[in-house]
């Protein structure tokens, strides 16, 4: 009955909130688009979006092709929607890593303290001490271009925040009374973590992740786009912006379309971000009635 009551409390201030319906219609036809895409692949593309079409290059935006075409006279609304999955996927994969590593380090210094919390501590001062998109940069050239290294790349520089995230919430969650009991009652230090700690300390992760999910988005395709990331033909924003920005007085919308559209998605994920982590904060949770 409790938690009916908190999923309707949830509810109802969201639907107040005019830009959560924003955000959450944003998000919701990115996944739709996302997964039709995956499961159908070219056959839900208007037009096949690898065909080269030399007799309609750098067509400008109409009934026939909403979007326009490229320099190769390829669909660009074709190659957005085949190029969704590839993104949605490389995001998830390098946020769901990343949680998962941020979640144990954090869960496991947050509850020992000490030595442990301190190498923690020290060891991701070492990663904010660079700009993450410098040192994303900068491990992606080491490693070299393609998908798998770009992801281990984003992995490599992306956990330390969620590291924080769940350090802060274990310190607060060990001074609990219900892990003081768990301690006289004799369980290890693992089963108090895996079932009081990390149980208590996962849902602003994932807030968090919801909110990151756009950033992690930007980041790829900052990398694509000079050419570490997802290798051509295959669609994905940031390349299809770098392969535009030569036609920005003569076909603008090669390259401006993939970032206006790349722009979007991330406000809708930085909207519904912002909006759940508001509804799920006790102190405006209890002036909704």
């Amino acid at each position: 009955m409790f938690e009916k009551r908190e999923l309707v409390l949830t509810a109802k201030m969201l639907r107040k909130n005019p830009l959560s319906i924003v955000g959450s219609i944003i998000v919701v036809a990115f996944l739709a688009t996302a997964i039709v895409s995956a499961l159908g692949g070219s056959k839900v593309t208007p037009y096949d979006p690898f065909r080269i079409n030399l007799d309609e290059m750098t067509q400008a935006p109409s009934k026939e092709h909403l979007f326009g075409t490229d320099q190769l006279g390829r669909d660009i609304l074709s190659r957005l929607i085949f190029g969704v999955p590839e993104d949605l996927e490389i995001a998830v994969v390098i946020v769901a890593v990343s949680i998962f590593i941020g979640l144990l380090l954090g869960a496991v210094a947050g509850y020992h303290g000490r030595r442990i919390d301190e190498i923690l501590m020290r060891t991701t001062d070492l990663f904010f001490a660079f700009p993450t998109v410098v040192l994303a940069l900068a491990v992606s050239m080491a490693l070299g271009p393609g998908v798998v290294n770009l992801t281990i790349a984003l992995i490599i520089v992306w956990w330390p925040v969620y590291a924080r995230i769940a350090r802060a919430e274990s310190i607060s969650v060990t001074e609990k009374p219900y892990v003081e009991a768990a301690r006289a009652a004799g369980l290890s230090s693992w089963q108090i973590i895996g079932t009081h700690v990390v149980p208590n300390i996962i849902s602003p992760l994932l807030i968090y992740a919801t909110l990151d999910l756009g950033m992690v988005i930007i980041y790829a395709s900052v990398l694509s786009y000079l050419g570490l990331g997802v290798q051509p033909p295959y669609p994905e924003f940031g390349r299809m912006v770098y392969e535009g920005q030569t036609l920005l007085r003569c076909a603008w919308w090669v390259s401006i379309i993939p970032g206006v559209i790349l722009f979007i998605v991330v406000v809708g994920f930085s909207l519904l971000g912002d909006a759940l982590r508001d509804t799920l904060d006790p102190r405006m949770r209890k002036f909704i009635k």
